[in-house]
Order: structure tokens, then sequence, then C-alpha cells
């Protein structure tokens, strides 16, 4: 496990304890994985290094072969820059701030966000505060946005307006991260990309 506040240890002692299994606390990585950008990502890659060597040997050098998709992950289109990250809760709205601060991945002159109903999207909107530049709302189940920031307003991730607007901002050379649920990040992952299906980045079926 990561470390964790002490009422979350006191459970998971209790648990391993109860089943008869050991219980090891991971120190994060020195470094995040060269293909996990984030300082985040220091102890999310710990723990699957972690897991890896409980199932198998795995060379420490193995680590910076990790690939994500869809966390913070980088793609050059159409003289652009496209950041694609799933985070879709305030946490995570953080921790892709706090990458993009950190220089981990461009800092982006465009927001597009989408945001499921049972999920804070107030919350999100405001994790992302210290980054500058315009915002869009994409619709989610008819979400609707968070706050007036979200100035340009679509329908849904496969509206065609959104692909053209998009396209249009990446043809400018505009660095533009788009976040706030694998529905919304997989649709325009699956666009930028062409694959027709699965949408869902982190879909475990092999896809290119």
């Amino acid at each position: 496990s990561a470390p964790q506040w002490p009422e979350v240890t006191a459970v998971l002692r209790a648990r391993a304890a109860e089943v008869g299994c050991t219980l090891e606390f991971v120190e994060p990585l020195a470094r995040a994985p060269r293909g996990l950008p984030g300082a985040h990502q220091r102890l999310n890659g710990a723990l699957a290094l972690a897991a890896a060597r409980v199932l198998a040997e795995v060379d420490e050098a193995e680590r910076d072969d990790a690939r994500w998709p869809g966390r913070l992950q980088c793609l050059s289109l159409g003289g652009g820059t496209l950041v694609l990250d799933v985070a879709h809760n305030p946490a995570g709205a953080a921790a892709v701030a706090a990458a993009v601060a950190a220089g981990a991945v461009p800092r982006p002159d465009l927001i597009v966000m989408g945001s499921q109903a049972d999920k804070d999207a107030a919350g999100m909107s405001a994790a992302l505060t210290g980054l500058l530049g315009e915002r869009w709302w994409v619709a989610l189940g008819e979400v609707p946005a968070p706050s007036a920031e979200w100035t340009v307003r679509f329908a849904a991730p496969d509206a065609p307006g959104l692909v053209q607007a998009l396209a249009a901002a990446l043809a400018e050379r505009r660095v533009v991260l788009v976040l706030g649920s694998h529905l919304l990040v997989g649709a325009v992952r699956a666009q930028a990309l062409g694959i027709a299906a699965p949408a869902d980045p982190q879909d475990p079926r092999p896809i290119h």
C-alpha cells in the first residue's frame, strides 16, 4: 500500500492480521517514471513496481518503460499538443495542475472538461484555478458547467462542433488539456488517434 492516513492504516493492518497476510507500505520513487509524468506518479510507480516484484522479478530499469494512456498523455497533433488525463475528482485535477506547474507537461492555454453527474465538477474546476487560459465545457448526460468561466459549451463528447473546434485549436499550435471523465478523454483520444472503439483509454482490451 501507499502510505495512508492513520485511521486507514489501522483498518488495513487489522484486515491483514485477520486474513494472515503481509502488509507493506512503499516509499515513493526518487522520480516519476518517464512514461508517467507528475509527482503523484512517484507513489503509483512504487506501488506498481512492488506488485510486479511479488509476481515476477522486475529489473529496476523497467519502471521507465511504463505507459498509462489517458494519464497526462501528450499527443502532438496538427501542430499543437493534446494533453489527456482522466482525472475525475478534485484530487486528480489538483494533481494535474501540480504536474503542469512543475513542468511535467506543457502548460495549456485551453482547458476542455466534462463531468458526470455523480462527480464534483465544482471541486475539479476550483482545483484548476491556478491554470490560466480559455475554458470549454462538454456536457456529459446534460451536466451543466460548474461556473461561468467555462465560456464555450458543447452538448456531447462526440459533438461535431467540438471535434472541429479542437482540430482548429491544434492547428493554431495551441496546448489543449482535456480532463474530467473517462468518457470525455476516451472519446477525444479515440477521435485523435482514429480508434473506433473502445473509447475508454484505460479499457484493458488491446488497442493501438
